[in-house]
């Protein structure tokens, strides 16, 4: 799993969240012997959320079919405007 380094943005002006976008690469090797392998990825937050002034930590979980988890975490700061 490829997650992002740490995230710094700015809020617009007068407003106390900002729109944060993000992009996270998941791959498997179970792929190559079932191409229908399913990989469920979750998230605490969503890319494209709007996010507080502040920091907020996220966590990302990557399960594949046979159980193997991989998870990675990364902080999103937004500066106030």
């Amino acid at each position: 799993m490829s997650c992002p380094y740490n995230i710094h943005t700015t809020s617009t002006k007068g407003k106390a969240t900002a729109k944060v976008l993000w992009s996270i690469q998941v791959t498997d090797n179970s792929v190559e012997v079932d191409p229908n392998a399913v990989i469920r990825v979750r998230s605490s937050h969503e890319s494209g959320q709007e996010l507080p002034i502040g920091d907020t930590l996220i966590r990302v979980n990557a399960t594949d079919e046979t159980g193997n988890t991989e998870t990675c975490v990364f902080n999103v700061h937004v500066k106030g405007n």
